[in-house]
């Protein structure tokens, strides 16, 4: 790694946090603002994006004040997360929560060269059990739970 003289890590964290302020005041300008006293459906998330942008553009200023190191991208970490969305996105219609859960875990899993398959095994059991509890039983979300189409 390379030693620079901005902190790169810090400036994209706050970069990202400002990012998420700023997406969430332009989400909430067509909601009506309101007042103090009578606040409306856009008084929350438009404060709460102020508070984001002012909380990035601290985390920010410290990257400028302080020396760092210049991180090496881990593409594998990247290609490995994004590919187990993508296929969550893919199976959850087709084959139901479970079978989405199982290829989101072991393809993430992959990512990682420290995992073992008795960590990941545990690790989807506990997601499945989780997710259905929490989604389908305690929210009433009406997910297919487990789908087989052939």
């Amino acid at each position: 790694m390379r030693e620079t003289r901005l902190d790169i890590r810090e400036l994209l964290a706050g970069g990202f946090t400002i990012g998420l302020g700023a997406s969430a005041i332009w989400i909430a300008q067509d909601y009506p603002f309101g007042e103090l006293r009578r606040m409306g459906p856009g008084y929350f998330p438009t404060s709460l994006g102020w508070i984001l942008i002012g909380l990035g553009a601290v985390i920010a200023t410290g990257g400028f004040l302080r020396g760092g190191v210049q991180p090496r991208p881990e593409w594998r970490n990247l290609i490995g997360v994004l590919a187990a969305i993508l296929a969550f996105a893919l199976v959850v219609e087709r084959f139901g929560l479970i079978a989405a859960i199982v290829a989101l875990v072991f393809i993430s899993s992959a990512a990682d060269r420290s995992t073992t398959y008795r960590g990941t095994a545990i690790l989807t059991v506990c997601l499945v059990l989780m997710a259905v509890g929490i989604f389908v039983e305690g929210l009433g979300i009406p997910f297919r739970i487990w789908q087989w189409p052939y």
